[in-house]
């Protein structure tokens, strides 16, 4: 079997070879940047919509974020099956393998993407509605969404190629990519907002950041043995492979669609459209955290899948430490000055929001367990790499049917508005015991192997 060559493989050997805290270091950096900048690339349509139209297109984007959980829901399922796959094949030193992953993305971006734009034009408008948007909040969330659905399948294969570059260990380059393009829409949707688009103006300049990423990722790409962008000759053997372990990443990104329907639906059954406002404040707030902890994941993935691929179980077993350890240290570096000064933080967002203190205790409640994200996040992406997606599947299901649904049903009717935040603390406080009790009872026995004793003792 020919062996990798081009960058590749010089990243292969590093990935499997040197030492885990300066890896994890090289890898997170970079990582946690296009994972937080990925971030604020929402949060950037929500300021300036909000400094420039107000809190009712606050209240919009903040509905249409939480309705996009569906399409990152089909974009965890192409990307972390692809990213994972990609890794193993280039530690088992196979371009024959890695070409089919290549063809597989084309594949399902095309097909997923013209999907999801058709069905978000049959059902969207409905589901805005039901979710809180009416009248002019309607109107100003389906202005945005429906123009962003046009894109598609561009931003679908923007985000499954960033996978791509993360599945090669190529994180420094996705990154700059990811700020070129990210600053590119900063300064494109004032502009085009200023310019009589209005909130459209939001949309078209996150679809031409998104073509800048696809451009990018390509340039990268093109020279990697056996990329393509060819959708057709894919084995169905790899497209199950794919799709078997990017299933855990659908599972948890639609969960999280069913969370913030409910979480916005109750809000607006209690509140009214600054209270909408808040918690899409708040919810953009944690996403920040999460983003930041899913940069430690990311990096993690590659080391994990060309470990497992090259089967290093011992180095499996090290760098989930390592970037476990790393990843919580980052998050309180940002978790605690939001909790000594969240009203900073939104006034940030919304300048002139009315944000009392009762409000922002209700808010420090959902930003307490941000600390646990990061054993959280790592822990789902070891499944991944073991052959243990369909846990991660069922911890979804579990977190929604079991953790959240009767939380947010009995909460909100004992507490009132704060329930829905007592709700949602106590989701992710109870997932990360379940979590913690499976990795340390279970999944020590599976990563020790007898095969780690062929592991070198300087991997």
């Amino acid at each position: 079997m020919p062996a990798l060559t081009s960058t590749g493989a010089s990243t292969r050997e590093r990935i499997l070879h040197d030492g885990l805290g300066g890896l994890c270091l090289r890898l997170a950096a970079p990582a946690v940047a296009v994972t937080v900048l990925h971030g604020a690339n929402l949060l950037v349509d929500m300021v300036w919509t909000g400094h420039l139209l107000g809190t009712e297109s606050v209240a919009a984007l903040s509905v249409v974020y939480s309705l996009n959980h569906l399409v990152f829901s089909v974009e965890a399922l192409v990307a972390v099956g692809t990213a994972m796959v990609l890794s193993q094949a280039l530690g088992a030193d196979s371009p024959r393998d890695a070409g089919q992953v290549y063809r597989a993305a084309s594949l399902l971006c095309l097909l997923f993407g013209a999907s999801l734009t058709g069905l978000g034009y049959a059902w969207a408008p409905d589901l805005l509605g039901v979710m809180g948007l009416h009248g002019r909040t309607l109107t100003l969330g389906w202005e945005y969404f429906g123009l962003y659905l046009l894109g598609m399948p561009l931003g679908l294969y923007a985000f499954v190629s960033s996978g791509l570059l993360q599945g090669h260990g190529a994180i420094g380059r996705m990154t700059v990519v990811w700020v070129l393009a990210i600053a590119l829409n900063a300064a494109l949707t004032p502009v085009l907002i200023e310019a009589g688009f209005g909130i459209r103006g939001a949309a078209l300049g996150t679809m031409v950041g998104q073509w800048l990423i696809c451009v990018g990722n390509w340039h990268f790409l093109r020279r990697q043995p056996g990329f393509t962008l060819k959708p057709l000759g894919v084995g169905r053997l790899v497209l199950r492979r794919v799709l078997a372990i990017g299933q855990s990443g659908f599972t948890m990104q639609l969960v999280y669609f069913v969370q913030a329907f409910l979480v916005f639906s109750t809000v607006a059954r209690y509140g009214d459209v600054t209270d909408i406002a808040i918690m899409g404040a708040t919810y953009r707030l944690v996403l920040l955290g999460v983003y930041l902890a899913t940069g430690f994941s990311r990096a993690l993935q590659p080391v994990l899948g060309m470990s497992v691929g090259a089967g290093q179980w011992r180095r499996v077993r090290k760098s989930f430490g390592v970037f476990n350890l790393g990843a919580l240290l980052t998050m309180l570096v940002y978790w605690l000055p939001l909790m000594l000064a969240p009203a900073f933080a939104f006034h940030l967002i919304v300048p002139g929001l009315d944000v009392t203190a009762t409000q922002l205790g209700e808010a420090r409640v959902y930003f307490a367990i941000l600390p646990l994200f990061p054993f959280l996040l790592t822990s789902l992406v070891l499944l991944q790499a073991v052959g243990l997606a369909r846990w991660v599947t069922w911890l979804g299901v579990v977190r929604l049917l079991l953790l959240f649904v009767p939380a947010i049903y009995v909460l909100p009717r004992v507490l009132g508005l704060p329930g829905v935040y007592w709700a949602l603390a106590w989701m992710d406080a109870a997932l990360f015991v379940l979590v913690l009790s499976l990795v340390l009872r279970r999944l020590w026995r599976i990563v020790r192997a007898p095969s780690v004793e062929a592991v070198p003792e300087n991997a």
